[in-house]
């Protein structure tokens, strides 16, 4: 009888506890991402680009090393707008197309309308008109298939 319940507590409680305590570690680091994204956010709505250009790449960064999709998207995509201001343009592209292979980004159609609508402002200041029309329109695409009717209208608003 007593064998049984100290087998329970010697060997499974202790990788049952380990389990609990890795969880909790992981979403403490995703918190503090999902922080710093938000002060970053801040930061550029201050248009504190360079500021917060820093601190997107860094929980991008962050992000990659724990493996945390939302945050290499949403990272990746404010870094490239803080590029676009300062006309980056080249760099300000390829966080795009980083955030366009996330997972969190290709199962989010607001995410991806929002990142054919940056990639289409970056080629259209490249003066690449039809490239960017094609992504205007793959913006509006994905705009449809957002299911709040606020965003979907301000999303498809935006590229018209």
């Amino acid at each position: 009888k007593y064998r049984k319940f100290l087998f329970l507590i010697l060997y499974i409680f202790p990788y049952y506890s380990l389990d609990i305590l890795y969880a909790q570690n992981y979403n403490k680091i995703e918190s503090q991402i999902d922080i710093d994204l938000q002060e970053a956010n801040d930061l550029f709505s201050k248009r504190d680009y360079q500021n917060a250009y820093t601190l997107y790449l860094e929980a991008a960064n962050n992000s990659k090393k724990n493996n945390y999709s939302k945050g290499k998207s949403e990272g990746y995509i404010g870094a490239a707008r803080s590029l676009f201001s300062s006309r980056e343009l080249g760099k300000s592209t390829r966080l795009l197309l980083a955030a366009k292979k996330e997972e969190y980004s290709r199962s989010n159609p607001k995410i991806m309308s929002d990142i054919y609508f940056y990639l289409g402002l970056n080629l259209h200041n490249l003066q690449m008109v039809q490239p960017a029309i094609e992504n205007y329109n793959n913006s509006i695409e994905y705009a449809n298939k957002i299911s709040n009717n606020q965003v979907r209208i301000t999303s498809i608003n935006r590229n018209l």
